[in-house]
């Protein structure tokens, strides 16, 4: 677990690891798993959310998290952050991001080989 991304989030959350994305790569592949697409998600949003867990954690903070829809003109702000991050995934892996998003299958072999 990565010791510095764990806040009060994951306390009020039944989270039980972290992963880099290297390590969920090794971690997929190792299992027998073929990976279609691996990236982190959030990259415009990771910058404030990383600012946001540092003052929390300076402030003493660290309580439950309650989460709410957030008002209107917010929330179609954060749709149209996250409808522009999607099309760019189609394309690049960003450098970071708050969750790993990952679309992979069971590799099987092929028996008649």
């Amino acid at each position: 677990m990565l010791a510095q991304h764990v806040g009060a989030y994951n306390f009020s959350h039944p989270h039980k690891r972290r992963y880099t994305l290297s390590d969920l790569r090794n971690k997929l592949s190792s299992s027998g798993y073929q990976i279609e697409k691996i990236t982190y998600y959030n990259f415009f949003l990771f910058p404030l959310l990383a600012l946001v867990r540092v003052i929390n954690k300076i402030m003493k903070f660290d309580q439950f998290v309650r989460l709410s829809i957030p008002n209107v003109v917010i929330n179609e702000l954060l749709f149209n952050v996250f409808r522009l991050e999607a099309r760019i995934l189609k394309f690049s892996v960003p450098p970071v991001g708050v969750p790993i998003v990952a679309l992979s299958r069971k590799a099987y072999s092929d028996p008649s080989s």
